[in-house]
């Protein structure tokens, strides 16, 4: 059979090819990245909001089922809540402990004391210091208030 210049159509891609391809799926993958890093951070900052949010409810129902108040504090590593009133030079064992990314008091530095945010009573109230406003690496905050006599937290996103 005799080769001919109909049969000698071209069925693969040149290297030029194959790298404008490459360079175009670097491109979008370069657009796609950092939009995608932001939204993994801001998932993880809303789900220690919601773990901070669930541990004080749950803090309220170990309180009431064990009749004993406890103490909600933030320390440098997450939530801790303990048995209350802690003995001055002891804090007692944790009865519930909440990790959180990154724990920060007011000013953006790191928590070198633990920060008293409530007190779960044996009938359901709480004895509240104020609302706790979570501020996220991007700007945006958290508040969470928690209502004194029925226990519900309230997020508010500013």
């Amino acid at each position: 059979m005799l080769w001919s210049a109909h049969r000698a159509s071209r069925t693969g891609l040149t290297l030029f090819e194959l790298i404008v391809a490459l360079a175009i799926l670097l491109a979008i993958g370069a657009l796609v990245l950092p939009t995608t890093s932001v939204l993994m951070q801001r998932a993880s900052f809303d789900a220690d909001v919601e773990r901070l949010r669930a541990a004080v409810i749950e803090t309220g129902v170990i309180a009431r089922r064990a009749a004993t108040p406890l103490a909600i504090t933030l320390e440098d590593d997450g939530m801790v809540a303990r048995p209350w009133p802690v003995d001055e030079g002891s804090q007692g064992d944790p009865v519930l402990a909440v990790s959180l990314k990154e724990v920060l008091d007011p000013e953006g530095e790191q928590l070198t004391e633990p920060q008293l945010i409530a007190v779960a009573l044996p009938d359901g109230s709480y004895a509240v210091t104020g609302p706790l406003t979570i501020v996220h690496e991007d700007g945006g905050q958290v508040t969470l208030e928690i209502d004194p006599t029925s226990g519900i937290v309230r997020i508010e996103s500013q």
